[in-house]
């Protein structure tokens, strides 16, 4: 486990999914990923900063947002979505909007089933149905996997319309909103990103303001 998940505080029900769901999986997704993914917790925070480069031998940064609303079958369910999802190479691959989009989540929760948690995928989905997410188009300092948002899309403009200089692009935003996610840490890396801010939805606009000024 403490190859996975970041040394600062993990809570203890997704320390014991995650620990469930390695119990079960196939051994092919285990040797795909290996000790490739950098877990992040951000149940207790509003925001955190991630450095791609801190750690050279992680490809995958999987960060889970507020577990609140689940229980613990449901959280093992969560953790198989995501690693369904890394295994069709969600990640890697241009993000997918709309109808596409749902295609892909509701693929990747097929994946998840046929591994063997068809009841851990089915209760998570009794308590967050899916449904096709809104059609946002974030400003480039925003990364692709963040999570849609007309109201932290409006934040964000209204921001980098204040400034007199262009916002630093060795430093981007990852907005996650309350949901959990994951990106490709090669592609931050490829991208010159040096400090990654991850915001859940709990942000005020002046923290905003100060990342983005920093």
């Amino acid at each position: 486990m403490k190859n996975y998940f970041d040394k600062r505080r993990v809570v203890v029900n997704l320390q014991k999914a995650f620990k469930e769901f390695l119990s079960k999986a196939p051994r092919g997704i285990l040797k795909k990923t290996g000790s490739s993914i950098y877990c992040i917790d951000m149940a207790d925070t509003k925001y955190k900063i991630y450095k791609p480069h801190k750690n050279s031998e992680k490809n995958i940064l999987m960060i889970f947002g507020n577990l609140e609303d689940l229980g613990h079958s449901a959280i093992v369910g969560l953790v198989a979505h995501l690693f369904a999802l890394i295994d069709i190479n969600y990640h890697k691959n241009f993000v997918p909007t709309g109808q596409e989009w749902l295609s892909t989540d509701l693929y990747s929760d097929d994946v998840a089933k046929d591994w063997g948690f068809k009841k851990e995928v089915e209760e998570l989905r009794k308590i967050r149905p899916q449904k096709i997410p809104e059609e946002v188009i974030y400003p480039n300092i925003v990364i692709n996997h963040s999570a849609p948002s007309k109201k932290f899309n409006t934040d964000i403009r209204s921001i980098l319309s204040e400034r007199n200089m262009p916002a630093q692009m060795d430093k981007r935003v990852w907005y996650v909103d309350r949901f959990s996610m994951i990106c490709d840490i090669q592609n931050l890396r490829k991208l010159g990103i040096n400090h990654l801010h991850v915001l859940t939805d709990k942000y005020t606009y002046g923290e905003l303001r100060k990342i983005v000024n920093k």
